[in-house]
């Protein structure tokens, strides 16, 4: 009994749901299917421009420090600061050198 019970209104809803359908369908005819995910655009870059001599280029100022202000720097400072500024023989010159070569 339960099985003809739950058979009936299983072709009930059925039944229900297809003319439901119908009727929407009738109502609002299909359309161009939407497209969920399109295609990324191509878009073609220009190159960077280069820039040209009458343009002018910014570069800082060198820093010029006095030579007290070296005398309180150790010397592993000093050697850090030669070899940042390309001094030559850095690594074998004395405190008072290095200041000297740096000033």
């Amino acid at each position: 009994m339960t099985a003809l019970l739950t058979a009936s209104i299983a072709y009930f809803v059925f039944a229900f749901v297809a003319t439901m359908h119908d009727k929407l369908m009738a109502r609002f005819p299909a359309t161009a299917p939407v497209e969920y995910f399109p295609e990324p655009e191509v878009v073609e870059l220009e190159a960077p421009a280069i820039a040209t001599a009458s343009r002018p280029v910014f570069r800082p100022a060198p820093v010029v420090a006095s030579a007290n202000l070296y005398r309180q720097c150790s010397i592993r400072q000093l050697k850090k600061l030669a070899s940042q500024r390309k001094i030559k023989a850095y690594s074998s010159l004395t405190k008072p050198q290095l200041i000297a070569a740096l000033a």
